[in-house]
């Protein structure tokens, strides 16, 4: 099963800055994050070691490589110097406020799009004391 797995997360570098999150392959390595993890999870259960080692088994087997493939995702966008910033209704502009031709990635448009509607609904409080001595 992790095998199958990191084959399954290898064919996602295909098209690794653009992974399209309805691609079967996208929705395949989800499915077999959920199916590996769980395999891995029983076998543990039913078979005694040491915490420290179940932690870094999970940690280096099962979840190095898609946690490696969110983090870079995530960070690849907001750390490029010509990244594009969304609109509010979604779509990507430049930094003049023209609407960009180049593909955004989807997860951040996504998170950006719900982190500017967060701001519309629940706006800042301007009364927030910053002087307080817990803060």
């Amino acid at each position: 099963i992790g095998i199958t797995s990191h084959l399954v997360y290898y064919s996602l570098l295909r098209k690794f800055p653009q992974i399209e999150l309805t691609s079967l392959i996208f929705i395949l390595s989800a499915v077999m994050l959920f199916v590996d993890h769980s395999v891995w999870f029983l076998y543990f259960t039913q078979n005694w070691y040491p915490f420290e080692e179940i932690l870094g088994f999970f940690l280096i087997c099962v979840w190095l490589v898609p946690f490696a493939f969110f983090i870079s995702l995530t960070a690849n966008e907001g750390s490029l110097p010509y990244g594009s910033v969304i609109s509010s209704s979604g779509v990507p502009l430049d930094s003049d406020g023209t609407p960009s031709r180049r593909k955004v990635n989807r997860v951040v448009a996504f998170f950006q799009f719900l982190k500017h509607k967060r701001e519309e609904i629940i706006p800042a409080h301007e009364g927030w004391r910053t002087d307080h001595k817990y803060l």
